[in-house]
């Protein structure tokens, strides 16, 4: 059975892309999400991204008041991605998820696959798009 959508609660989830590069992506409580991935641990996920060594430096894309959140995945060789339409007003929403923070050096799923076994079913077509099957309150 499908959990509810984790409203207002800022989950995070992964994907790679076509290079095999490694993405987290921030729903701010408002983002879509692979339905693949409903029934996650939302918590154990976040807690074992963030046990991956620190590999990395960060590079912001973004200014905002604590980035501190962004760089924490980064560091890790993960591209970070955030649900930013969370703080805008409707009119300047985008309805997609935005690059905040990329790594120096990204990893590849090999290197995640043990913390993230469902990577291998969910993928990203580059920055701007999702998966084709979302689940979530902006579907």
């Amino acid at each position: 059975m499908t959990k509810p959508y984790p409203t207002d609660f800022d989950i995070v989830w992964c994907a790679k892309d076509k290079k095999d590069a490694v993405a987290v992506f921030l729903t701010a409580g408002q983002g879509p999400f692979p339905e693949e991935i409903a029934d996650t641990d939302w918590v154990a996920l976040e807690s074992n991204l963030l046990s991956l060594p620190i590999t990395t430096e960060a590079r912001l894309i973004v200014t905002v008041p604590r980035p501190e959140g962004y760089a924490e995945f980064a560091i890790r060789g993960l591209y970070v991605y955030d649900w930013r339409d969370a703080h805008r007003s409707h009119a300047e929403e985008s309805s997609l998820y935005e690059c905040v923070a990329v790594p120096t050096i990204p990893i590849g799923s090999s290197a995640v696959r043990e913390k993230l076994p469902y990577l291998e079913n969910v993928s990203f077509e580059d920055s701007l798009n999702l998966p084709p099957d979302i689940f979530g309150p902006s579907k």
